[in-house]
Formats: C-alpha cells, structure tokens, sequence
C-alpha cells in the first residue's frame, strides 16, 4: 500500500462560469471539459473546511495486515490474540504479493495460501456476523489473470512496464461496498471455545491477495455483542493473517506457526521504513491521538454555494502529519483534528537488536489511514459540483513524482450506489517521452454535479482509499453555473 507524506497541492477549484467551465483564470478546451479535470497549478484556493474541525466515530476495531506487504516466506503476517471491540465490531483489511518460493529452488515462486483464521479462544460460542466482506486476488493458481492489468508506460532503460496494483484494490473496494449495506447482518460462521476457521485464497505467482471484512462478535446464547471489556483474563477472539504454501495443510500449519520464529517482520525492519504497518487499533483517546481516533468517520456537511464558495476536504492522510505546531515538521493544518490511525498495538512486532531477531510489543501505525472509511452527509443548498482531486506530491516542476501518481483511482458509495473513477493525466502515456507535457500531480475531477431543486438537497458519500492507492486526497463542494 502506499501513502505520501509529500503532499503538496498548489490550488484547487475554482466556482463554474457560465460561457464555460473555468479553473484558475483558464478556459478549458471542450475535450478537456468533457474529461472534468483541472491541473492544480492553474486552480485558485478554495476554503479548507476539514481544518479545525472534529469527524465523530462509529465504535469499530480495525486489525490491519500489511507488513510485510511482501510475503517471501510462509508464516504469520500479524497476530492479534484479541480483537474485540466495546461494541462487538472489527474490521479486518489485509493486503499482500504472494512472493513465496519453492524450498527445492529458492529462485522459483510458487503458488501461495493467503488469508486469515479465527480462533475462538473464550469461554462462549461466537457467531461471526458479517456486514461487508471481499476477498480478492488477480491471479490464480495456474497463472490466469483474474482483474485486469494496468501496466505503466513502457520505461526505456528497464525495458519493463509495471503495474502497481491499483486495479486488484479497486476491484477489492467495490465487492466491498457492494456487498451490503452495512447495517444487515448474515452468518459467517460459528465457533465453539477452542474452535478455529480459516478462510483463504490460492494467489499465484507473484499475486495480490486481499481481503477486507467487517464482522460483528455475537454472544450465541445471549445474542449480544462480544464485548471487550466484559472478557476474562487470557480469553480473547484471535485473528491471523498468514501466507502458507499452495499445498500446506493449515491445520498443522496453524500448530507449527505459534511460535515467535513464525512471525515475519514489517516493513520498519526489512525496509527501514519509520512506521510499523501492521497491528490492532482500538477507537479511544491516547497520547498519540488527543482529540479521538477511529475507522469508521462520519461528519454533516450543509453547503450554501453562493455563500460558502469553493471548499474541500482532505481525508487519509499519512500517519506523521499534525496540525498543533507549525514550527515542527509534517505541519498540515488542512486536515482534521481527529483524522489519523496511528495509536494501534502490536503484540508480536519483530525488531533487530544487536544483530538478533526480537519479538515484542510495538505501536502500529497506518500510513495513509488504509482501512479507514469516511461517511459525508451533504446538504446542498444550491447547484453543486462534487468533486475528488487525487493526491498530490511535493516536487519541483521539472521533477517527477513516481508514474503511478499521475494514474490514480477511487471507488466510492453515492447514495448507496457504488462507482469509481479514473483521475489520470491525459499525457500520462508521455511520463517517459516527454514530462513536459503533463501537469502537476493532484488533478481535479467532478464525479458528482447535483441541482437541489430535482435532485433533492440531502445525499450520502460513502468514500475510502483503495489499497495501493495514494493519499491524502481531497474532495471538494464547488459552485455550479446556476448558483452564481
């Protein structure tokens, strides 16, 4: 997954007048009109209102999987011996590139079980509810694509395109959202004291495998919600993501994985990197996050366009920003004051100490707040442009950010209606040709143009970054032609 902490977005959207759409001080060509995108270099300021302001949360748990995001060995990618929540709700989102390899030839990849058990280690027999859930992977075990690929430009000194997996985490995001509504729930399984069940697919080689659920732990007996606090000392709902070998019984590959030498190291250790991509977070108030934090994050919007003007919002944005001390680094004032997931625990992290491999607690951190959902409520009190603008990066103008920045897609909910979109420059084809003719990185597209008066002034948007997408980004309430 990826998540920026270069994020620099010079302008955004200015209000639409009427002989033409107008960004900056620009006219758009009619084929540049038709596409709704904007270069942020030629937009104008519209008014933060995220800055300063409070997201209310739903009471959900989050066990997030994804370091190592690479799985090169078979074993544990993160452990959590207890994922309840104070209301019974837990999501889990993990995402990993099968990279296993044979054990008779270590050059050769090979075919790999990803997924995840649950153990029921309680006294009570658990009925795991479900409200969403996806799984997806884009190839299979005999090597046939199963989401279609979205290779870079051709790079003339590799001789290779790369495709960086954008396409397998929207796919993931729309089986999500497609998948209920969120608030009806179905039987995933049951589970008595001691019980465990695994749910898996066969990535191939050099696969992704992904999966995100929202369960809901239920009493069988008294068919209330699971709930932390009233579990006894030692007992715990358990929740493994693993990587096993395409053939390996994972009934004794789960015996044989419960040991510290099973549990694979994160990013922070294998790559050096200054956040550790894996754990459980809990929604609270902590010394990491002062004001709250949460997954699930709802806020009402009412937008007068005539009098409010251009605005937006910025959501996921990347663990290290704060908004209190502008003299300290990582300052961005854009974004909410509770907006970050950076307060999680790790209970096997994996560290080098003196050459040897340790294992102990760790904080976790979620660099660009994957696994978080926002839930907007807009009420338009005139005709309305909603729109998202990707995420931007902080380069020089002759300075490239990495090609798949300038190729980013969202998957969203509109009223309960799922769909996505493709923000792209339209030279994107040119990234290894000529640079020169594409535009900054944070492009602006209207996804949504309401007319209160037919369209009714309240609607829902239901927004979450793909895994292997890029973030912060922003939406922006842009005036439309009539309301001038």
């Amino acid at each position: 997954m990826k998540g920026t902490t270069k994020f620099a977005i010079g302008g955004l959207l200015a209000a639409l007048a009427v002989a033409g759409v107008v960004y900056g001080s620009r006219l758009y060509t009619e084929k540049e009109e038709k596409k709704n995108l904007v270069s942020p270099e030629q937009t104008v300021q519209a008014r933060s209102i995220s800055r300063g302001e409070l997201l209310e949360f739903e009471d959900r748990a989050l066990v997030f999987s994804n370091g190592p995001e690479f799985a090169h060995y078979p074993g544990i990618l993160c452990r959590v011996d207890n994922a309840t929540s104070n209301n019974g709700k837990v999501r889990l989102l993990y995402s990993h590139l099968n990279l296993l390899t044979d054990p008779a030839n270590p050059e050769e990849n090979v075919p790999g079980k990803i997924g995840f058990v649950m153990v029921n280690n309680t006294g009570r027999t658990i009925d795991v509810m479900w409200e969403r859930k996806a799984l997806v992977r884009n190839i299979d075990e005999h090597g046939k694509p199963l989401v279609k690929a979205n290779p870079a430009p051709l790079n003339p000194e590799t001789g290779t395109q790369t495709d960086y997996g954008a396409l397998i985490g929207l796919e993931l995001l729309k089986k999500w959202f497609d998948s209920g509504n969120g608030k009806d729930r179905q039987l995933l399984v049951t589970l008595q004291p001691g019980q465990k069940h695994f749910i898996h697919e066969v990535a191939g080689k050099r696969g992704w495998s992904m999966g995100m659920f929202d369960l809901v732990l239920v009493d069988h007996e008294t068919k209330k919600p699971i709930v932390r606090n009233d579990l006894k000392e030692k007992e715990g709902f358990g929740i493994q993501v693993f990587a096993a070998h395409k053939d390996a019984d994972l009934e004794q590959f789960y015996a044989n994985s419960q040991t510290e030498k099973s549990i694979m190291p994160a990013e922070d250790v294998i790559n050096k990197t200054n956040f550790h991509h894996r754990g459980f977070f809990l929604p609270g108030v902590y010394p990491t996050a002062p004001q709250g934090e949460g997954i699930t994050r709802k806020k009402t919007i009412t937008y007068d366009p005539q009098k409010d003007g251009p605005v937006h919002m910025q959501v996921h944005n990347p663990w290290r920003y704060q908004h209190e001390d502008p003299n300290k680094p990582f300052y961005n004032p854009e974004m909410f004051l509770n907006d970050t997931i950076k307060s999680g625990i790790d209970e096997y992290g994996v560290k080098e100490v003196d050459g040897k491999r340790v294992v102990e607690k760790m904080n976790g951190q979620v660099n660009g707040e994957y696994g978080a959902d926002y839930i907007f409520t807009l009420k338009l009190k005139g005709p309305t442009h909603v729109a998202i603008q990707a995420a931007g990066w902080n380069t020089k103008p002759d300075q490239k950010a990495p090609v798949d920045v300038y190729d980013q897609y969202f998957a969203y909910q509109w009223d309960g209606k799922t769909e996505t979109v493709n923000i792209k420059d339209p030279h994107f084809e040119d990234y290894y040709k000529d640079f020169s003719k594409l535009s900054p990185p944070g492009l602006t597209k209207i996804i949504k143009t309401v007319d209160p008066a037919k369209d009714g002034e309240e609607h829902t948007l239901h927004i979450m970054i793909i895994p292997n997408g890029y973030g912060p980004f922003r939406i922006h309430l842009i005036p439309a032609a009539d309301s001038k």
